[in-house]
């Protein structure tokens, strides 16, 4: 294994987390820097893009209670696969996170319910994944050259699912009346057996 192999390995194998935007301000600063600024709901997910996990491996997932156990050992709010061209199946484990706020506080319960009430496959994703392609095409490194970002169809797929994931659990929050600027609810995915 030469060391891009080695790094790409590394970055394949990172959890998906999207950052509570308390901690946008330091994002924000970094994002500034290398690009013209976005819409703070776009950079939200972005980040949790650019640190999009993948996991080799087949571990079977076992349905607990009304969550769903994973390969990791944690509960899932919800659980998706994935269908490959190879024909081995893509897991992706979501789940609510929070920080700041105790685990049965009514934010934290609802944005779990909110997560776990997701359907997945009724859920047209094509316009969210060519506007992920599009934004990778157009991507720049720091000094403004193009630098784009190449992904598999199931990389893209699942950012796709991340990124509706939590605009849909965000969009929510703020429509039951949760302040959203500086909420302290963040959604994390992993995946396995993805390219």
């Amino acid at each position: 294994m030469n060391e891009v192999q080695f790094t790409q390995a590394l970055r394949d194998s990172a959890p998906v987390v999207s950052a509570p935007e308390t901690l946008g301000s330091h994002s924000e600063r970094i994002i500034a820097e290398g690009r013209t600024r976005r819409s703070r709901r776009a950079r939200s997910w972005i980040g949790a893009v650019v640190v999009m996990g993948v996991l080799a491996g087949g571990t079977s997932v076992a349905v607990a209670g009304d969550g769903r156990e994973t390969p990791w050992g944690w509960v899932a709010e919800n659980v998706f696969s994935i269908e490959q061209p190879d024909a081995e199946v893509c897991f992706q484990g979501t789940r609510v996170m929070f920080e700041g706020v105790a685990a049965d506080s009514p934010i934290v319960e609802d944005a779990r319910d909110i997560a776990r009430s997701i359907d997945i496959d009724q859920v047209n994703l094509a316009p969210i994944e060519g506007a992920i392609r599009r934004e990778h095409a157009a991507a720049k490194d720091l000094n403004g050259k193009p630098a784009p970002i190449v992904e598999s169809r199931s990389q893209v797929k699942q950012a796709a699912v991340h990124k509706y994931i939590f605009e849909t659990v965000m969009d929510e929050l703020e429509a039951r009346g949760y302040p959203t600027s500086s909420s302290p609810i963040s959604i994390a995915s992993q995946t396995m057996g993805c390219n």
